[in-house]
């Protein structure tokens, strides 16, 4: 007879293992829903702790002001997490250290919806069906009720001392103590010195004042702080672990003074300002979750910190390389070099230290990455230099490279504040920055076949690109054959430098818009006042006037007065250099077409201004006169346009009238000899201005330097204008 025993064992293996793991599988289920459960209990609870401590009175948030009242932050924002997170303890598979409490809006009004969203990692009860955990996740509503009244200042003392009287109550136990020692001190000095009258040897005061049996023990002060100090290393561990292994080795500290769950990344330096350190700062009540989104922020500092490095390492090689080579002093490529690295590294070191913001988002964070970026390769290429670095002539410019925002990330942000894409510009237009600062749609071409392409601006509202209304007189084009009409390129190191001058400038005035706009909300400007406009800044002189009693309030608004003066002299900046811009293209193209060795009509000398050093544009004046002949039988105006800037206009006896018409020309004639001083000169404008006979022969041109989206220069466009006499001067034919 056979043995059938070990079949018998595999019948019950065959049947039995999956009778168990479906047991086991029901087991894990209801265990994910009870978990399931428990985390929108905690949802529900996040809420209505919400509803309640938004509107409460700030002083049981250290928020005595109420300033951030109905605000989501803070010790606020800590009491919500609280609740939330005594409600996810109930189930030890809740990892509430990781636990995520958010609302739907960073503050409320009354009668909003308040939506809580919690999730909470959840490590199953049989791992084989989740080996890697689960993230459950629940969210509840309640309406936000809000306060009906106003909390009184006075009021706050009581909810004060209730929420930090044991931090008071163990200072004061702490003085009285001490105090008591030094009496006991006094006291047994006193009874050492009278005892010294009667023997000849005194003990030392320290055993005079050696306690009594009822005398105080040690401080307990210090023993709690020993048992903090040690919870907070524990702590301390606990948050390190939510770090990323490579970033384990920053230091942590726990500031009692940081409000509720804030993390914070600081950064220490040495006497002349280089970075030396990161540390990370939590307040009392931050958890891991809190820490580990810090993470990328720490990451990103470091890269900095290490880029700021090599950067002052190459600052040090060229300083060496520099001080044996005398010869390559300024005007030479490594001398410009050397300043470019320097001007990087300071550039480098402030980003840096704008990532120690604690309202840096996640945007602003990415955009400094972005920045990173670009500052890597300029170094890598100004080592490239060092390396094969010679006494060649430099550009004449010493300018870092901006790696700021587009154009078209500029309208982004300035017109997509409501959530929306802001579209692209129609076909033939593109995005681009003008010289206050702001984003502006400009044709790719000024006019084709004769006619004016029409300008155009973006209506923010309709989110459409309308026909800017142009009310002067506009101008007419040539189009034929012996038209002044083409294109100059934009390859020379001059051009290039000035494109990326202006960039600079750009990028400038877009820093002290986003300062002003800051300090007036530190300072609690309506939003509806423009403090960048002449009205704003009737508006901040009225009320540095009216908080002449408040030194707070004066000193918030005497900073945004100053930071509103650094932005009106950026812009100044940003004007000069789109000017600059124009008139290098003008000068260029007017060189090689009709210089000494001009291609299209040789002889022509520039008379017009007279000196060779930059200055601004000036109102009844033209940019460029350049005349022919002794006197001169011909003249060529001409008006240069850089990056975005468009055609001016004037006001004349046929009314209002762009530049580039003929009723501009003899009103701008007629200024210009008024102020010249040379009587051929001032008989030429005359003669012109009159339309006389004698009057030299005018051709009238523009000669734009267009920049793209990113602020690099593109090809120059040159277009002459038509001043033949026209029947209704306001239209084009």
């Amino acid at each position: 007879m056979k043995n059938e025993r070990g079949v018998v064992y595999l019948e019950m293996l065959i049947g039995f293992l999956p009778v168990f793991m479906f047991f086991l599988g029901t087991l894990q289920v209801a265990d994910a829903s009870i978990a399931h459960l428990v985390v929108e209990h905690a949802a529900t609870t996040a809420a209505r702790a919400a509803v309640v401590v938004l509107p409460d009175d700030g002083a049981y948030y250290k928020d005595e002001d109420n300033a951030n009242i109905d605000e989501f932050r803070d010790y606020r924002q800590s009491d919500v997490e609280r609740a939330a997170d005594t409600i996810l303890e109930a189930n030890p598979r809740l990892d509430r250290s990781f636990a995520n409490v958010l609302l739907d809006k960073p503050k409320y009004e009354e009668r909003e919806v308040v939506t809580a969203n919690v999730s909470a990692p959840y490590h199953c009860l049989v791992a084989v069906f989740c080996p890697g955990g689960l993230t459950i996740t629940a969210n509840a509503q309640l309406i936000y009720q809000g306060a009906h009244y106003k909390y009184e200042p006075s009021t706050g003392w009581a909810s004060n001392a209730a929420n930090h009287g044991l931090d008071n109550i163990r200072k004061k136990v702490g003085e009285y103590k001490e105090k008591k020692r030094q009496e006991q001190q006094n006291n047994g000095k006193q009874t050492g010195d009278d005892k010294a009258k009667d023997d000849d040897t005194t003990k030392p005061d320290d055993e005079t004042t050696k306690p009594d049996d009822d005398t105080t023990k040690p401080d307990d002060d210090d023993n709690d702080n020993d048992k903090n100090d040690e919870a907070n290393q524990k702590k301390v561990d606990d948050l390190r672990t939510a770090l990323p292994p490579k970033l384990r080795d920053v230091p942590i500290k726990i500031d009692p003074d940081l409000p509720g769950s804030t993390v914070r990344v600081h950064y220490t330096h040495d006497d002349k300002g280089r970075i030396t350190g990161i540390e990370v700062r939590v307040g009392p009540d931050a958890k891991a979750r809190h820490i580990a989104d810090h993470a990328a922020t720490i990451k990103t500092m470091q890269r900095y910190q290490g880029v700021a490095g090599k950067a002052r390492a190459l600052v040090n090689r060229f300083t060496a390389w520099l001080s044996g080579n005398p010869k390559a002093g300024p005007g030479t490529l490594a001398w410009e070099t050397k300043r470019e690295v320097e001007k990087l590294t300071a550039i480098i070191e402030n980003r840096q230290r704008q990532l120690d913001d604690p309202n840096l988002t996640d945007a602003e964070r990415k955009e400094l990455e972005k920045e990173l970026d670009s500052y890597e390769r300029q170094l890598a290429e100004h080592e490239k230099v060092l390396e094969d670095v010679t006494n060649e002539p430099g550009r004449g410019y010493v300018a870092a490279k901006s790696a700021g925002e587009s154009a078209r990330d500029v309208a982004q942000r300035e017109y997509g504040k409501d959530g929306r894409t802001v579209p692209d510009p129609p076909e033939g237009y593109h995005w681009s920055i003008d010289n206050n600062g702001d984003p502006i749609v400009v044709r790719d071409r000024v006019q084709v076949d004769g006619q004016e392409i029409p300008p155009r601006q973006y209506d923010s509202k309709t989110r459409t690109f309308p026909v800017r209304p142009d009310n002067p007189i506009p101008p007419r084009y040539r189009d034929d054959k012996n038209a002044i009409n083409g294109t100059h390129p934009a390859t020379s190191a001059d051009i290039e430098a000035k494109a990326l001058a202006r960039q600079q400038a750009v990028t400038d005035v877009q820093d002290a818009r986003e300062e002003v706009d800051r300090l007036a909300r530190v300072a609690k400007i309506p939003p509806e006042v423009d403090v960048k406009s002449a009205d704003g800044n009737k508006y901040i002189e009225d009320q540095i006037k009216a908080a002449a009693g408040d030194p707070v309030k004066l000193k918030q608004l005497q900073d945004l007065a100053t930071a509103r003066n650094k932005l009106t002299a950026e812009r100044a900046k940003l004007t000069q250099a789109s000017e600059q811009l124009g008139n290098q293209m003008a000068e260029e193209y007017m060189d090689a077409h009709f210089g000494e060795n001009g291609d299209i009509a040789a002889g022509y000398d520039k008379t017009y201004p007279k000196t060779s050093t930059y200055t601004p544009g000036k109102s009844g004046e033209f940019d460029y006169v350049y005349t022919k002949g002794q006197p001169p039988s011909e003249i060529i105006i001409v008006e240069a346009k850089g990056a975005s800037s468009d055609l001016g206009s004037a006001n004349t006896d046929a009314g209002k009238a762009s530049q580039g018409s003929p009723e501009y020309l003899r009103e701008t004639a007629r200024k210009m000899a008024s102020k010249e001083t040379d009587p051929t000169l001032k008989k030429m404008w005359l003669d012109i201005a009159a339309g006389k006979k004698s009057a030299p022969s005018v051709r009238y041109v523009v000669v734009k330097a267009p920049v793209d989206g990113d602020g690099k220069a593109q090809a120059g466009q040159v277009s002459e204008f038509d001043l033949s006499p026209r029947t209704d001067p306001s239209t084009n034919p």
